[in-house]
């Protein structure tokens, strides 16, 4: 006869295994709310087995995760084999401030890109680079701070009437870049004049010094006339040797009115090249001037030519 112990034995045995089975057996029922209330313990760990979540994740802590998002408050974020040695941008509405951006091309690093450049933005002159902000480019030219650009030209063949002054040549210039300084290079078969003018303020002349040379009886003769042709001075001839005179008589071309007024010189057998004199100006880029020019109809292929520079400054 079994003892009162083997029995108990046996049969608590017997219920255990019964237990076991029907909980086994019985139909799984997930969490009865949304995660991490009620939720299995790590949902997300390290295996092999591919996971997903329908809602937001934070890795760490200290923000509100929106639908779909995956919110890293604080550290490093690998993607792919990155190794990470700085913080991901946190940005807002689609901006982000970031570090300097690198972009490496095979082999080597190919260039370096900053969000704040300190260069200017990148521009060609003539199919080379350079740097529109620090260097001014014109007919495939690049001009850097301390270059002579040139402004302007012109020239003029005039010859009749004779003994009087060729049509003014009137032009506007605009400074290209700031300009400190000007000069120019003239030429003039019987005399004349370039002049600048801001306004009714000159701002540089450049004018032909001659010597009337009494070659034969009447070559060496001259007249003293006005911006309208009319005789502001004596006329006369020189009887012999030679006869150095000044351009002008009593003033330089200067503006009245809005209009350019001179007196001076128009003399046959003369030729040469006007002063090379530096003007020292401020002009700020965009600003604007007024070039003037003409000369002296004397004997014969009476013309003038030149050309206006500028010397850009910083």
């Amino acid at each position: 006869m079994k003892s009162p112990k083997l029995l108990s034995l046996i049969l608590s045995i017997i219920i255990t295994t019964l237990v076991v089975f029907l909980g086994v057996s019985a139909d799984w029922a997930g969490p009865v709310s949304e995660p991490p209330d009620g939720n299995v313990a790590a949902p997300i760990n390290i295996g092999g087995n591919a996971q997903s979540k329908s809602g937001g994740l934070i890795v760490g802590a200290g923000l509100t995760a929106a639908q779909t998002a995956l919110i890293v408050p604080a550290g490093n974020v690998v993607i792919g084999t990155l190794t990470p040695i700085n913080s991901a941008p946190n940005g807002a509405g689609g901006n982000a401030s970031v570090n300097d951006l690198y972009i490496r091309s095979i082999g080597k690093w190919a260039s370096q890109l900053s969000v704040g450049p300190v260069a200017g933005p990148a521009a060609y002159c003539g199919g080379v680079a350079y740097d529109a902000e620090n260097a001014y480019c014109q007919n495939d030219i690049i001009y850097n701070v301390g270059d002579w650009i040139p402004l302007d030209n012109d020239s003029s063949n005039q010859t009749d009437p004779a003994g009087n002054w060729s049509t003014l040549i009137t032009k506007q210039v605009t400074f290209p870049v700031k300009t400190c300084k000007l000069k120019a290079q003239a030429g003039f078969n019987d005399g004349g004049f370039v002049a600048v003018f801001d306004g009714a303020a000159r701002l540089a002349l450049w004018e032909k010094n001659f010597t009337i040379e009494n070659m034969e009886a009447g070559i060496g003769r001259f007249s003293v006339k006005d911006q309208n042709n009319q005789a502001c001075g004596v006329s006369g001839f020189v009887d012999g040797g030679d006869y150095t005179q000044t351009f002008y008589t009593s003033t330089a071309p200067y503006v009245e009115g809005g209009v350019l007024k001179w007196c001076g010189y128009v003399a046959w057998r003369s030729s040469g090249s006007a002063n090379t004199n530096e003007y020292t100006v401020s002009k700020a880029k965009g600003t604007t001037a007024t070039v003037y020019s003409t000369h002296a109809l004397g004997d014969s292929g009476d013309n003038h030519s030149y050309t206006l520079y500028g010397k850009y400054c910083n």
